[in-house]
């Protein structure tokens, strides 16, 4: 089947949006490809068509159960077979996605990034061997992934370890530093960057600076009408919000990540079938979801960034029709943005203490390197830094701190070994002369350059990961070169000790 004849059968369309076809191709010639369209510019059959049309299964990365779900809903109503794994589904529900999965009976199957952290989905995964791997809505991985989701830091250790090969990324903002992280973060190898238009024409933009918001947002629903989406900064300011609006007689619902799932989920059916009219909610709302005929968005208050503006009042006159995006100021907004800021980016002086505070909760003296995988206890910190540190900043000074090289996340999925040096120096200075130029040599002198003295004295984490990058060997060449070195005597290997991750709060 051609994508044409996919196009036509699955989504009764006769062609395709300009820059489709060819984004499809480059997916179909198994190229990396990195996709920023417009928001309500046709990504997702971008990804879904090379899926249909392949032999095997695809993976969808998503970040949000509303959207994997109206997503999965949307497929089924074309005829694909499509599931999503999240945990909002029970664990025998679960296991009946995976061997159907491997049955051949699932062509997409989306899944949250914390769901590449469960070792059991990964092995399954490598074993299965998808076609492709998608990941949607990639801004998250750079806005999301270092502060609020971690387990968008997962997604490139899983690459690694399933070996998928044809990995493309999908967003409808992404200014040139994110694109880079993206695909950093992915891990892509001189990927196709696909880069289209943004205008929405069809689209008021307003700012208005006001002293009464609540008073203001009523008045806009009645003049511009419905459907409606509002977005707080806040889950309590969401739910002031709607309590606002429904004292004077305007139905509404309010969404945020608080909310039970069961609740979410109707509360977004109920707005995508037109029996609920407005939506209060926090940006954990309409991320992906395909609703043509909103007419209004207002920020109640000012977003974070330029491009998550744009990602939510693009959510309106998706149908071409006209629609109104109005944007509600006032100072305070400004201390707000300011305050998230601040926990982003800490000040030196507060991330220099954490650090002291952090050898401690660990009894590391400054400048020795641990010979064991050691775990970060927020609460311990806390403790010896004397008051609590709020999580964002907590977690903010971390990803300094690994960034220039004070500490390094483990990944969940590749090996933890120790090694030593069971030789002196001098005996490797003539035992590597010996060697032939092979990978075993090289091997030696990475090692030499990137641990330096240190594996003489003591052991040392070695960073499977990184090597294989570095010295572009797959796993499987990794491990019998580290056989072959230890077997003749180079070094000691510790057999590889259990993850000790930090925990983070998830939405999902």
């Amino acid at each position: 089947m051609t994508p044409q004849e996919a196009l036509k059968k699955y989504f009764g369309y006769n062609s395709f949006r300009m820059g489709q076809y060819e984004i499809i191709e480059a997916i179909l010639n198994k190229e990396n490809v990195l996709t920023v369209l417009p928001t309500g510019g046709g990504k997702s059959l971008c990804y879904q068509i090379p899926a249909i049309i392949s032999r095997g299964f695809s993976i969808v990365i998503s970040p949000l159960i509303a959207l994997m779900k109206d997503q999965v809903d949307g497929l089924r109503a074309c005829g694909i077979n499509a599931e999503f794994i999240n945990s909002s589904l029970p664990p025998y529900e679960i296991d009946r996605i995976i061997r159907d999965t491997e049955q051949g009976l699932i062509k997409l199957l989306y899944v949250a990034p914390e769901r590449l952290e469960n070792q059991q989905f990964t092995e399954k995964t490598k074993q299965l061997k998808p076609d492709f791997l998608f990941v949607d809505e990639a801004h998250c991985i750079s806005e999301w992934g270092h502060n609020f989701r971690p387990g968008y830091l997962k997604i490139r250790d899983f690459i690694l370890y399933t070996g998928i090969k044809s990995v493309s990324a999908f967003t409808a903002t992404a200014t040139k530093e994110v694109r880079d992280d993206i695909v950093k973060q992915l891990n892509m190898d001189e990927p196709l960057v696909f880069v289209r238009g943004f205008e929405r024409d069809n689209i008021s933009l307003s700012v208005l600076e006001v002293k009464d918001k609540k008073s203001k947002t009523a008045e806009l629903l009645r003049v511009y009408g419905t459907p409606a989406i509002i977005y707080a900064g806040s889950r309590k300011k969401a739910e002031e919000i709607s309590e606002y609006l429904a004292i004077r007689k305007i139905d509404n619902a309010f969404y945020h990540a608080g909310l039970p799932t069961e609740h979410r989920k109707r509360v977004q059916e109920q707005f995508l079938s037109g029996k609920c009219k407005v939506i209060v909610a926090t940006n954990a709302f309409g991320m992906g979801i395909d609703k043509e005929d909103v007419r209004l968005v207002i920020h109640f208050n000012m977003p974070g960034t330029i491009e998550s503006y744009y990602q939510e009042f693009g959510r309106a006159g998706r149908d071409g029709k006209e629609s109104f995006a109005v944007l509600l100021f006032e100072r305070a907004d400004l201390r707000l943005q300011q305050f998230f800021i601040d926990s982003n980016y800490p000040k030196k002086e507060l991330v220099a203490t954490l650090y002291d505070a952090l050898l401690d909760s660990v009894s590391i003296q400054m400048g020795q390197l641990p010979d064991k995988v050691l775990k970060i206890d927020y609460n311990l910190v806390n403790l010896i830094y004397g008051k609590e540190i709020p999580r964002g900043t907590f977690i903010g000074a971390l990803n300094i701190l690994e960034k220039a090289g004070y500490l390094a996340a483990i990944s969940d999925f590749m090996p933890k070994h120790f090694f030593s040096f069971t030789i002196d120096i001098e005996t490797l200075k003539l035992f590597t002369k010996k060697l032939p130029d092979n990978i075993n040599k090289e091997m030696v002198l990475y090692l030499v350059k990137e641990y330096g003295a240190t594996p003489f004295s003591q052991k040392v984490l070695m960073n499977s990961e990184k090597m294989m990058q570095d010295l572009r060997l797959s796993e499987e060449a990794l491990k019998q070169t580290m056989f072959e070195l230890e077997r003749v005597g180079f070094y000691h290997i510790s057999c590889p000790v259990q993850k000790i991750p930090f925990v983070y709060s998830s939405p999902e």
